[in-house]
Parts: structure tokens; C-alpha cells; sequence
């Protein structure tokens, strides 16, 4: 916050308090993080040689710890550093390195995002593929239960009418031979 408000001494003060906490927890991203933030105010701050020497800390560390995503931004801080001490050339060769870095970062991030989404997009189009042959296993399910429903019917049907058959035919033969008896 004392840092957008141009408070660079202020801020200062509480990032090298922040130093000092993550340095007793031993938080290697922290400190690194940290680090080139106090590079960054240094040099706004218009303290060029202390910025200089942070800002190179945060690169050692960075390489050390490989964590390239911070490379850009500390290339960045370092040309601006060197540009505001009217060293030009030093200032222009960070900025080619900043782009590098930039787009190796960012371009390897690009593909890994693209080949995420083409990834989730896959594994969305295989469960609408597995959903709707779910569904399609259900309909022939029911199909069948009915198709089976209907057999079943029918012969319960014909069941009825053959029994009912035998029932009225068992009834006039008895008729008949109760009537040939008397």
C-alpha cells in the first residue's frame, strides 16, 4: 500500500520487517519475492545501487530456486533502474532479456492453458459421450421392460381365454351330461 501511495520509505520499512518473518520460516518464494519488491522500491525510491544489489539477489534466487516466473519482473525492475541512472545500454540489453524471459514464461503458460482447455474440453465431450449412452441404455431398458410387459400381457390374455374356454366348455358338458342323466 505505502508503495502505490509513492510512500517508498515506509514501504521499505515494513518490506525488510517481512524479510526478517520470512527469513525465521525459512519461505525461499517469499524471501525472493520480497527481495525483488525491495529492489523495485529501492529504485523508485531513486536509491539505484541498493536496488541493484536486491534486485540481483532476487535474480540469484530465482535461478537458484527455478522459479523463472519472477524473471520477467525483475529484468523489468533492473532496466528501470538502470535507465534511471542514465545507463542506457545496460538498461536496453535487460529489456531484451525481459522480453525473452517474458515470452518464455508467458508462451510456455499460453500452452500449457491452451492444452488444459483442450484437455477439459475432451473430458467434457467423453462424459456428454458416456451421459448420452447412458440414456440411450436406459430407453432400451424401458424397451425392453415394456416389450416384456407386453409378452407378458398377452400370454396372460390368452391364459384367461383358453381358462375361460375350458371354464365354459367343463360347464356345458356337465349341462349335457346332467341333462342326459334326467
Amino acid at each position: 500500500m505505502y508503495f502505490r501511495q509513492g510512500n517508498y520509505q515506509r514501504a521499505i520499512e515494513y518490506y525488510e520487517r517481512a524479510l526478517v518473518i520470512s527469513k525465521k520460516e525459512n519461505n525461499k518464494l517469499t524471501i525472493l519475492n520480497i527481495t525483488a519488491n525491495l529492489g523495485e522500491v529501492y529504485a523508485k525510491a531513486g536509491q539505484g545501487k541498493k536496488a541493484q544489489e536486491y534486485l540481483d539477489s532476487a535474480l540469484a534466487m530465482c535461478k537458484a530456486l527455478q522459479a523463472s516466473i519472477f524473471e520477467p519482473q525483475i529484468y523489468k525492475s533492473m532496466s528501470s533502474n538502470f535507465a534511471r541512472q542514465g545507463k542506457m545500454k545496460e538498461a536496453y540489453d535487460l529489456m531484451l532479456q525481459y522480453d525473452v524471459s517474458r515470452e518464455r514464461i508467458y508462451g510456455e503458460e499460453s500452452s500449457r492453458k491452451i492444452a488444459q482447455m483442450e484437455m477439459a474440453l475432451n473430458i467434457q465431450e467423453k462424459e456428454k459421450e458416456v451421459e448420452s449412452l447412458k440414456k440411450e441404455d436406459e430407453i432400451k431398458t424401458l424397451e425392453l421392460r415394456n416389450t416384456r410387459m407386453v409378452i407378458t400381457s398377452i400370454l396372460l390374455g390368452a391364459l384367461v381365454l383358453v381358462s375361460g374356454f375350458n371354464l365354459v366348455m367343463g360347464k356345458r358338458r356337465h349341462t349335457k351330461k346332467s341333462n342326459a342323466a334326467f
